[in-house]
């Protein structure tokens, strides 16, 4: 059992910094480390929060958009928003199938459909129109 004494030894010496620290006769500051592990911490809440907020707002832009275009496009926007947060839930392969399904495939799939409607519009009006006196 080997491997437990090694987690055991690892646990016992805490993080890489304190190891160094502890070989160097402890001459480190814990302080200054301390306080880059606590500004890092509050920059990782505050871009998880950023993020939370751009999802939310996308979402509610894109369910409250009437022009289908618009709409289409913060589609495409949430898509890539969301594999970041993806990507910061160290989910990668999900990230990356997100951007090429989500974002890339269904987004495109989406314009091109749009556009066939525009056109099947303007078909349709040229239609109704040529039967009209001016």
């Amino acid at each position: 059992m080997g491997g437990e004494g090694q987690v055991a030894a690892h646990l016992a010496a805490g993080p890489a910094g304190e190891r160094q620290c502890r070989a160097s006769g402890g001459a480190c500051g814990s302080a200054k480390g301390d306080k880059t592990v606590e500004t890092m911490m509050v920059l990782q809440w505050l871009f998880d929060s950023v993020l939370i907020i751009a999802l939310l707002w996308l979402a509610w832009r894109l369910l409250s958009s009437a022009d289908l275009f618009k709409a289409i496009v913060l589609f495409i926007a949430f898509g890539l928003v969301m594999a970041l947060a993806w990507v910061r839930l160290n989910a990668t392969d999900v990230a990356l199938a997100e951007v090429a399904i989500g974002a890339g495939l269904t987004g495109a799939l989406l314009l091109s459909a749009l556009a066939r409607l525009n056109d099947l519009a303007d078909t349709t009006h040229e239609t109704h129109t040529m039967g009209r006196k001016k």
